[in-house]
Protein backbone atom coordinates (compact mmCIF):
# COMPACT_ATOMS: atom_id res chain seq x y z
CA UNK A 1 0.00 0.00 0.00
CA UNK A 2 1.24 3.47 -0.85
CA UNK A 3 1.66 6.12 1.79
CA UNK A 4 0.86 9.48 0.21
CA UNK A 5 0.59 13.05 1.46
CA UNK A 6 0.12 16.13 -0.67
CA UNK A 7 -1.09 19.73 -0.75
CA UNK A 8 -3.00 21.31 -3.59
CA UNK A 9 -1.77 24.89 -3.71
CA UNK A 10 -3.52 26.28 -6.81
CA UNK A 11 -1.78 29.64 -6.85
CA UNK A 12 -2.86 30.62 -10.34
CA UNK A 13 -3.48 34.34 -10.65
CA UNK A 14 -2.75 36.64 -13.58
CA UNK A 15 0.25 38.13 -11.79
CA UNK A 16 1.71 34.62 -11.40
CA UNK A 17 1.36 33.76 -15.10
CA UNK A 18 5.15 33.39 -15.58
CA UNK A 19 5.52 30.66 -12.96
CA UNK A 20 3.18 29.17 -10.36
CA UNK A 21 2.94 26.07 -8.18
CA UNK A 22 -0.18 23.96 -8.05
CA UNK A 23 0.76 21.13 -5.69
CA UNK A 24 3.52 19.49 -3.69
CA UNK A 25 3.57 15.96 -2.34
CA UNK A 26 5.41 13.03 -0.85
CA UNK A 27 4.84 9.35 -1.51
CA UNK A 28 6.29 6.09 -0.23
CA UNK A 29 5.37 3.71 -3.03
CA UNK A 30 4.34 0.09 -2.83
CA UNK A 31 6.34 -2.40 -4.94
CA UNK A 32 5.57 -2.00 -8.66
CA UNK A 33 3.29 1.01 -8.05
CA UNK A 34 2.97 2.76 -11.42
CA UNK A 35 1.44 5.61 -13.34
CA UNK A 36 0.78 5.67 -17.07
CA UNK A 37 1.31 5.61 -19.82
CA UNK A 38 -0.38 8.97 -19.53
CA UNK A 39 -0.06 12.70 -19.97
CA UNK A 40 -0.31 15.62 -17.55
CA UNK A 41 -1.47 19.18 -18.17
CA UNK A 42 1.35 20.70 -16.10
CA UNK A 43 5.00 20.21 -15.27
CA UNK A 44 5.77 17.84 -12.42
CA UNK A 45 9.23 17.13 -11.00
CA UNK A 46 9.74 14.02 -8.89
CA UNK A 47 12.81 13.86 -6.63
CA UNK A 48 13.74 10.39 -5.32
CA UNK A 49 14.84 10.22 -1.68
CA UNK A 50 15.16 6.44 -1.38
CA UNK A 51 14.67 3.27 -3.37
CA UNK A 52 14.40 3.17 -7.13
CA UNK A 53 12.24 2.62 -10.18
CA UNK A 54 11.96 3.24 -13.90
CA UNK A 55 10.91 6.35 -15.77
CA UNK A 56 9.96 6.35 -19.45
CA UNK A 57 9.52 9.66 -21.18
CA UNK A 58 10.76 11.80 -24.03
CA UNK A 59 11.78 8.71 -25.98
CA UNK A 60 13.93 7.12 -23.27
CA UNK A 61 13.73 4.65 -20.42
CA UNK A 62 15.98 4.82 -17.37
CA UNK A 63 16.32 3.24 -13.94
CA UNK A 64 16.47 5.98 -11.29
CA UNK A 65 17.51 5.87 -7.64
CA UNK A 66 18.10 8.05 -4.58
CA UNK A 67 19.28 11.54 -5.58
CA UNK A 68 17.82 11.36 -9.10
CA UNK A 69 14.87 13.32 -10.46
CA UNK A 70 12.56 13.15 -13.43
CA UNK A 71 10.63 15.91 -15.17
CA UNK A 72 7.17 15.40 -16.62
CA UNK A 73 6.25 18.01 -19.20
CA UNK A 74 2.74 18.99 -20.24
CA UNK A 75 1.18 16.82 -22.93
CA UNK A 76 4.10 14.38 -23.19
CA UNK A 77 3.43 10.66 -22.75
CA UNK A 78 5.25 9.19 -19.77
CA UNK A 79 5.26 6.11 -17.54
CA UNK A 80 6.91 5.43 -14.21
CA UNK A 81 7.01 2.43 -11.91
CA UNK A 82 8.52 1.67 -8.51
CA UNK A 83 11.05 -1.14 -8.19
CA UNK A 84 9.66 -4.51 -7.11
CA UNK A 85 12.14 -5.14 -4.27
CA UNK A 86 13.27 -1.58 -3.40
CA UNK A 87 10.38 0.75 -4.31
CA UNK A 88 11.05 4.44 -4.39
CA UNK A 89 10.03 7.18 -2.06
CA UNK A 90 9.81 10.59 -3.67
CA UNK A 91 8.67 14.16 -3.35
CA UNK A 92 6.97 15.91 -6.23
CA UNK A 93 6.31 19.49 -7.16
CA UNK A 94 3.70 20.50 -9.75
CA UNK A 95 4.03 23.83 -11.52
CA UNK A 96 3.36 25.68 -14.77
CA UNK A 97 3.59 29.10 -16.37
CA UNK A 98 4.67 30.87 -19.51
CA UNK A 99 8.36 30.97 -18.51
CA UNK A 100 8.83 27.46 -17.12
CA UNK A 101 10.86 26.16 -20.08
CA UNK A 102 13.16 29.17 -19.79
CA UNK A 103 13.56 28.70 -16.02
CA UNK A 104 14.35 25.01 -16.46
CA UNK A 105 16.93 25.85 -19.12
CA UNK A 106 18.57 28.38 -16.78
CA UNK A 107 18.98 25.48 -14.34
CA UNK A 108 20.56 23.19 -16.92
CA UNK A 109 17.44 21.25 -17.94
CA UNK A 110 16.73 21.61 -21.66
CA UNK A 111 13.65 20.46 -23.56
CA UNK A 112 15.17 17.04 -24.24
CA UNK A 113 16.24 16.27 -20.66
CA UNK A 114 13.78 14.28 -18.59
CA UNK A 115 16.07 12.88 -15.88
CA UNK A 116 19.02 14.08 -13.84
CA UNK A 117 20.88 13.80 -10.56
CA UNK A 118 21.06 16.26 -7.69
CA UNK A 119 24.40 16.56 -5.89
CA UNK A 120 24.50 14.80 -2.49
CA UNK A 121 25.12 18.07 -0.61
CA UNK A 122 22.06 19.76 -2.13
CA UNK A 123 19.43 21.12 0.26
CA UNK A 124 16.50 19.94 -1.92
CA UNK A 125 15.28 17.19 0.45
CA UNK A 126 15.14 19.68 3.34
CA UNK A 127 13.25 22.18 1.18
CA UNK A 128 10.64 19.56 0.25
CA UNK A 129 10.29 18.56 3.91
CA UNK A 130 9.70 22.21 4.89
CA UNK A 131 7.10 22.63 2.15
CA UNK A 132 5.24 19.52 3.31
CA UNK A 133 5.14 20.83 6.90
CA UNK A 134 3.72 24.23 5.93
CA UNK A 135 0.21 24.94 7.10
CA UNK A 136 -1.29 26.06 3.80
CA UNK A 137 -4.69 26.62 5.34
CA UNK A 138 -3.13 29.05 7.80
CA UNK A 139 -1.30 30.82 4.97
CA UNK A 140 -4.57 31.42 3.10
CA UNK A 141 -6.04 33.20 6.16
CA UNK A 142 -3.29 35.85 6.15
Amino acid sequence: MNKRKYWNVFVKEDYFADFYFFNVGHEICAPLHSYGPGMRENYVVHYIVSGGGIFEGNGGKKYLKKGDFFVIRPNEVHFYQADETNPWEYYWLGFNGSRVAELLLCNGINGRDSVGTVSPDNELPKLFEKMMKMDLLDMKKK
